[in-house]
């Protein structure tokens, strides 16, 4: 076994990433590095790392002073999304963390370890490995809604209900004069550069004026951190709306594979009477499916994403105190 810092977790990245490209993880892109050290450095800077490396595989942590006491949780959270341990044979490594954990007791009162499946080979061997002499609990869960984007287009449209195709018919047809882009810059800076188009838009959007856009504080860290890292490596998509006045809509996302995660969505509220936001939408979709792109997961559940997607995905956290 051996320790890391965030340095050296973030020099070794390519090497982790491709871990978690074979490792059944629930949410692979929020357990890649490209998600991990942005979000660390946006709401956790500071914070001491625990960063495991063994044979096994990954189990990358910081350690927080919470309620429950000194506490060792992903280097991402917020919204319990990473998956807390990154190996292609989960009950391994668990098994191996375990053992770890255990024989450092003095350095942690309790372990929050999200992004597991309930009842996978990861959560079951932890329960295995702690339940006798620890107490168990379990983390608030979170929910992510997935789309197929098998056949394509069509098909993708025709998994949707009538009254929701009905519904972006109108909605082009009021959008007609919108015109709308899919940009992939390739480098650091073109993907800063298209960032900053995205803030104006931002600060224009109804999360903006009310103070609660990425054009802020810690989700501008977040971002600001995240965009030029996916764009260096070409994984970088954002769909555009233009209006007469420029661009009014934005979807920021990022590839893994083949497939497509959505970060953030938005438009200037002065559109919202032509269904911008289902427009954007549909327009990402028709990109990412001329692309070859197979499934479009759109984090968070958010009732509207029902309509978009056919798969809702849960990953728990176990608490071990």
């Amino acid at each position: 076994m051996a320790e890391l810092t965030l340095t050296a977790f973030d020099a070794a990245a390519e090497a982790y990433d491709a871990v978690v490209d074979r490792a059944p993880v629930a949410d692979r892109f929020c357990t890649t590095s490209d998600w991990l050290v942005p979000a660390y450095h946006a709401f956790a800077d500071g914070a001491d790392t625990v960063i495991h490396r063994f044979d096994e595989g990954w189990v990358p942590l910081m350690a927080m002073r919470t309620v429950l006491g000194r506490t060792w949780m992903p280097l991402e959270a917020s919204w319990g999304l990473a998956s807390a341990l990154v190996g292609e044979d989960e009950a391994a490594l668990a098994s191996r963390f375990a053992e770890a954990a255990q024989q450092q007791r003095d350095r942690w009162d309790t372990l929050f370890l999200s992004g597991l499946r309930r009842g996978g080979p990861a959560f079951t061997m932890l329960v295995r490995r702690f339940g006798r002499s620890w107490r168990l609990g379990l983390g608030q869960a979170s929910v992510r809604c997935v789309a197929s984007l098998e056949g394509g287009l069509e098909g993708f449209l025709g998994r949707r209900t009538a009254k929701h195709r009905k519904n972006l018919r109108a909605a082009e047809r009021r959008g007609d004069g919108l015109r709308f882009e899919i940009h992939a810059p390739r480098t650091a800076a073109e993907g800063l550069a298209l960032l900053d188009t995205i803030l104006d838009v931002e600060r224009r959007s109804w999360k903006g004026r009310e103070g609660h856009g990425i054009d802020r504080g810690a989700m501008r860290t977040f971002y600001s951190a995240m965009v030029p890292r996916l764009a260096a490596r070409g994984a970088l998509r954002v769909t555009l709306a233009h209006g007469d006045d420029g661009p009014v809509g934005y979807v920021l996302g990022g590839l893994r594979g083949a497939s497509y995660r959505g970060l953030q969505i938005s438009f200037d509220e002065r559109h919202q009477a032509v269904s911008l936001g289902n427009l954007l939408q549909l327009h990402t979709v028709t990109g990412l499916c001329a692309e070859g792109v197979e499934v479009y997961d759109l984090g968070m559940h958010m009732p509207y994403k029902e309509r978009w997607a056919e798969q809702q995905v849960e990953t728990v956290a176990l608490v071990v105190r």
